[in-house]
């Protein structure tokens, strides 16, 4: 049976937490001021803040509705242990930890509620009970929505501007002059320290490459819905696909990387006929080739800054705005068209970025990383693989996130790893995101530092390439074209029909509606749908 879904009208934190869920999902939900007495008999009503006595079927998902707060020491880390089959056949497939580390959050305990447990929590090793389900009610008793939110727009932390040692202009000239041979050995020592650091913090961390935490709330927020509801659903991505994977190409400021490394990818992307997105920095746009500058033409083109100094965290708010406009206005001019997608330079994410973005005409950022192991301080990680519009202070952005897939290129092997170790995470978390119908977003850098770093690079891009056929292999045009149309399109419930509502101003293709309910899936296929059409499915 597919209920309708009701939410409260609100404007805090939880609910616009819940509308972002929903709407990523593009599961139909209605507002409870506008509920009649007999869909307090038969919805599923979802509360963020002040439950109604008349709803019949519901899911309280804020615990400070309840009473008696536990008081949790945070010395250790907060554990999540789901009973959701899907979710525990994932987490074994892939030989995750069926304990799943998630940030801070308050628990709760109710005294005297009985019923079957969803989840259990672990707190200081001592078990509680996570998510309680009574005959037509659930109860979360953990903050999930909070939770949710801080985790994957990266709340969680405090993004300090600890100063790199590269931000010194002096230091960094002398770093890009040392020869490959001796570069990895030097890496290999800075992250040996670094991952030392971090595995003695007791702070949540992401597990590289593959944190399931984001994965496990999402699927834990559905599942309680489908206790009392089939779901209805637009399919994330165009019909026929499950997944899908946006290859992405930052050229860092080396002259080699602008005056050969672009060529060998441009080849390369040639020869497998492949459309990609590649990011410039802009300083150095003066060193590509005109040849070059032609060819690129032909690809989706996105800022990394207009100087990869390592100071985009250091500087004011001000300078940051215009080194984007600036560098926006050069690679306009350059390449003829509208540049509207951006990558923070050593993925320094600075808390204002989205704001700073919006105030200088981007649309589309790809600086999250879901897994993070390189630069601690720029960010920790985010556990998701769906492009998503983040929460910040309660302030929804208007700049679409493309999370960025970890591992970061060829950084496994700068961490030690052997490059056939470095192939064979990739394949893994290929198999990972399609496994969970999620997007990779995956950078391979242009060559930067010669010959051998050339071939390391394209032996990575081949290896993706290769392993992906199964999903939608896309470039920053075509995934946010497809997400903001499928943002307006709507699925309607009504006098006990269903209905497919298309608001866009143009005919969108290959869409299909997912019906999902506790022990099987199922696909309606809808080819087209034209402008402000609206098609009954059911």
């Amino acid at each position: 049976m597919i209920r309708k879904i009701f939410i409260e009208n609100r404007n805090d934190e939880r609910t616009n937490a819940l509308k972002l869920i929903l709407d990523i999902e593009k599961i139909p939900y209605n507002l409870i001021s506008n509920a009649f007495e007999r869909d307090f008999k038969e919805s599923l009503f979802l509360f963020t803040k002040e439950f109604d006595a008349r709803a019949n079927f519901y899911i309280i998902l804020n615990p400070e509705m309840l009473e008696r707060p536990l008081q949790a020491n945070q010395s250790e880390q907060l554990r999540l242990k789901v009973n959701i089959p899907f979710v525990q056949e994932t987490l074994k497939e892939f030989n995750l930890p069926d304990l799943v580390n998630i940030p801070h959050t308050q628990v709760f305990k109710l005294l005297g509620f009985k019923g079957s447990e969803l989840a259990k929590i672990f707190v200081d090793k001592t078990e509680y009970s996570a998510v309680l389900k009574q005959e037509t009610s659930i109860v979360f008793l953990f903050d999930i929505l909070t939770l949710f939110i801080n985790l994957v727009s990266e709340n969680y932390f405090e993004k300090t501007a600890e100063k790199n040692v590269l931000s010194n202009s002096l230091i960094e000239k002398i770093y890009k002059k040392i020869p490959y041979s001796l570069r990895i050995p030097i890496y290999r020592k800075y992250y040996k320290k670094v991952h030392e650091e971090l595995e003695n913090s007791f702070e949540f961390k992401t597990n590289f490459p593959i944190d399931s935490s984001g994965f496990v709330l999402l699927e834990l927020i559905k599942s309680s819905m489908l206790q009392f509801t089939d779901l209805v659903k637009i399919g994330r991505f165009p019909l026929n696909y499950n997944s899908a994977v946006l290859l992405t190409h930052d050229t860092e400021p080396t002259k080699y990387a602008y005056k050969h490394g672009l060529k060998l990818l441009l080849d390369r992307l040639a020869e497998n006929n492949l459309k990609s997105t590649i990011t410039l920095v802009s300083s150095y746009i003066k060193y590509i080739r005109k040849e070059v500058k032609e060819r690129i033409k032909n690809h989706e083109i996105g800022c990394h800054d207009l100087y990869h100094d390592r100071k985009f965290l250091l500087i004011t708010p001000e300078e940051r705005k215009e080194r984007l406009r600036t560098a926006k206005d050069i690679l306009e001019k350059t390449f003829e068209r509208e540049i509207s997608f951006f990558r923070a330079p050593t993925l320094q994410r600075p808390s204002d970025l989205f704001d700073s973005l919006e105030e200088t005409s981007y649309k589309y950022d790809s600086s999250i990383i879901d897994s993070q192991r390189e630069q601690p301080y720029c960010g920790k990680g985010n556990s998701f693989f769906l492009p998503f519009y983040p929460i910040i202070n309660n302030k929804q952005s208007k700049i679409l996130e493309l999370p960025i897939s970890a591992p970061d290129c060829i950084s496994p092997y700068f961490f030690g790893y052997s490059m056939q170790e470095t192939l064979k995470l990739f394949e893994e978390k290929i198999r990972f995101i399609e496994k969970v119908n999620g997007l990779a977003v995956f950078i391979v850098h242009t060559p930067a530092w010669g010959k051998k770093d050339a071939a390391n690079r394209l032996m990575l891009l081949d290896h993706i390439i290769e392993n992906s056929k199964k999903s939608w292999i896309t470039n920053i045009k075509e995934i946010t074209e497809w997400w903001e149309s499928r943002n307006n399109l709507f699925l309607e419930t009504s006098n006990n029909r269903l209905s497919l509502v298309n608001k866009n101003k143009k005919e969108i293709s290959n869409i299909s509606i997912k019906i999902e309910t506790l022990i099987k899936k199922a696909e309606i296929k809808i080819p087209k749908i034209r402008a402000e059409e609206e098609i009954i499915i059911a």
